[in-house]
């Protein structure tokens, strides 16, 4: 079956989002996932993300100043990194392209 991007998205609150990796050849379940921030002028702005490690758990982080990034969860189940990125989404820095 194939995906458009919507089918992809995972939660919206009309300011951010919260999708899965559109270029990820991984099973869903296994995909990284991406916190956007939408701009006024429609563009997305990646500010987080949830990543698998080599260690089997899921890294959950957003954007930090002087181009870092600021872990936010480093758990053992992916839907609980999410909940953590999601829950800290307002505070990533904004206004610039990272992770």
């Amino acid at each position: 079956m194939a995906h458009n991007a919507t089918s992809k998205l995972l939660l919206d609150d009309g300011e951010f989002l919260v999708r899965l990796d559109p270029k990820s050849s991984e099973a869903e379940d296994m995909a990284t996932v991406f916190l956007e921030r939408q701009g006024l002028s429609e563009q997305v702005e990646r500010v987080g993300s949830v990543h698998l490690q080599a260690d089997h758990t899921w890294l959950a982080a957003v954007a930090g100043a002087d181009d870092g990034f600021v872990i936010v969860a480093k758990v053992s189940d992916r839907f609980d990194a999410i909940v953590a990125l999601w829950q800290h989404r307002r505070e990533a820095f904004l206004g610039r392209c990272a992770l």
